[in-house]
């Protein structure tokens, strides 16, 4: 390793020393606060000032508590003001890696396709945190053999104050093995909180991907069910080793139904209090790359879609998986497929759109916005029949798709180079540009904006 990236790292174990929590400011210290606030440490999606980090980063609302999470630490912002309530982690055991294994995992994430985003119930905070185990990477000569593999695992904490609750953390000797079920598997989307209950997609395998979901206590973490939904792959090298860490969009409720994408094919429905599955809808993956012997990196399998979560406007489920080419449309009580639409599809409906750039859905009672380069709204007289006629407006924005869009009230808010550009729903014009610093995560309520930006996270009044 070089004198710089050694430095980089040894750095790195600095920022990884366990953060103490830090108590709201009062107002005679509000200037330290601001401080605080310019310095949040991100990793490990910390980047250069102007330039995001490719993650998606989403702040929650909890209460009068902001939450953003790095999958190292779990921040708590006041709401009301935007500052620093408190901070919890990283997990125990990242100051005694060596500067090569905080290397390894570190360096192993995927971050372009991640949602990273906490879930909180009425008393307590959740996020999946990656532990200081993990599988190792091994090399020959140059020649990746195995790569290194983040795992995470859920943590709890009092919203109120941050103080731990508990965890699934394995012992610091774990083998990789051994244990109960929540410190075997890797948590591979960001947790889901309904009630009392806390659901998260979750995998154990070396050979396959082999998709469960757990539904544990929010309060002790006991674990109430877990079930099996599907088994797939992502992309392999040459020796059969994954080419990359597994990313799974975040489960959605629905009603009794707990919906589950996969990203294997596979859209599913679970019963919320036992975990038994009421309906699978199989669907067309792109298929994976061949792998050539001897490629230093193996192909990856091209996407269409962000990373997120499917979507449920009354009775339709609307899915953009990862690993999909086209816009899935479900019913939500059969899973029966609707209608599907793909690239050509929008070329009809939109042609004066970058077609190629749209990578995500947001949707309506009766619209449907694509986003991307381009926004475009179509209008959507029967949700269960799908778009029939041409886009009502379509909005060039920029060569690069934003990090984050969201919808609020009458506004599209879409993070657009160092702004957030905010569009009126009806006409797409463009209502007003706030500067913001370049964002990596979007928040949008009645009353405000929080916007998480060059390490801090602004509360912008609406």
């Amino acid at each position: 390793m070089n004198r710089l990236r050694w430095c980089w790292f040894a750095f790195g174990l600095l920022l990884l020393a366990p953060a103490r929590l830090a108590p709201a400011r009062p107002r005679a210290q509000r200037e330290e606060a601001q401080l605080e606030r310019s310095v949040l440490d991100l990793t490990p999606f910390a980047s250069k000032r102007g330039k995001a980090p490719l993650a998606q980063l989403e702040p929650v609302l909890a209460g009068d508590k902001v939450l953003v999470t790095s999958t190292l630490r779990l921040f708590a912002f006041e709401a009301r003001t935007a500052e620093l309530a408190w901070t919890a982690g990283p997990p125990g055991g990242w100051g005694q890696l060596e500067p090569r294994r905080l290397e390894d995992l570190l360096g192993a994430l995927e971050p372009e396709r991640l949602l990273v985003a906490p879930a909180a119930g009425e008393r307590a905070a959740v996020a999946a945190l990656q532990i200081p185990q993990g599988q190792a990477g091994e090399d020959w000569h140059g020649l990746e053999i195995q790569r290194a593999l983040p795992e995470r695992r859920l943590f709890a904490f009092e919203l109120a104050t941050g103080r731990a609750l508990w965890n699934h953390a394995p012992p610091s000797d774990w083998d990789g093995r051994s244990g109960a079920i929540a410190q075997r598997m890797n948590v591979c989307a960001s947790p889901l909180v309904v009630g009392a209950r806390v659901f998260v997609p979750c995998t154990r395998d070396e050979s396959s991907i082999d998709y469960h979901v757990a539904c544990y206590e929010l309060e002790t973490g006991a674990k109430l069910w877990t079930t099996f939904v599907k088994r797939g792959q992502i992309e392999r090298n040459m020796f059969g080793f994954q080419a990359r860490e597994f990313a799974a969009a975040p489960l959605v409720a629905a009603g009794t139904r707990v919906l589950a994408q996969t990203g294997l094919g596979m859209v599913a429905a679970l019963d919320v209090k036992s975990g038994r599955v009421l309906w699978k809808s199989d669907y067309a993956p792109i298929p994976l790359p061949k792998v050539k012997n001897y490629q230093h990196q193996p192909p990856l399998r091209p996407t269409v879609w962000r990373n997120a979560a499917p979507l449920v406007i009354g009775d339709v489920v609307l899915a953009a998986p990862l690993d999909c080419a086209e816009l899935l449309a479900l019913d939500l009580s059969s899973g029966k497929r609707l209608w599907t639409a793909a690239e050509t599809t929008w070329k009809e409906l939109a042609p004066g759109s970058r077609v190629s750039g749209f990578d995500r859905v947001i949707a309506d009672a009766d619209t449907l916005y694509l986003g991307g380069q381009d926004f475009t709204a179509l209008p959507i007289v029967d949700w269960r029949a799908g778009p029939a006629s041409g886009a009502r407006w379509t909005r060039a924005l920029g060569d690069v798709p934003p990090v984050a869009a969201r919808r609020g009230g009458d506004a599209l808010f879409v993070t657009h180079d160092s702004r957030v550009v905010e569009l009126d729903l009806a006409s797409g014009e463009i209502r007003r540009a706030l500067a913001t610093g370049v964002a990596s995560g979007l928040l949008v309520t009645d009353e405000s904006l929080f916007v998480l930006a060059d390490g801090a996270l602004r509360r912008i009044e609406r």
